[in-house]
């Protein structure tokens, strides 16, 4: 068993700092929708609409 010791859980099981970086943005993203729908009092469905109906409009215009 190796005793190295890293800068994260990411930097542990990632390639590549891209690879990681892009993982801590994720977790961040997830976190913080965790913390609004709890926040907010949403149910796991109502979240889920909130979401698709988002994405769909985000996507309707182009973004």
């Amino acid at each position: 068993m190796s005793n190295r010791h890293y800068a994260s859980v990411w930097d542990a099981i990632e390639d590549t700092p891209a690879e990681v970086e892009n993982m801590k943005l994720r977790s961040e993203l997830m976190m913080a929708l965790k913390k609004r729908i709890t926040r907010t009092g949403m149910s796991q469905m109502q979240a889920a609409k909130a979401v698709w109906r988002d994405a769909a409009k985000r996507q309707s215009t182009g973004q």
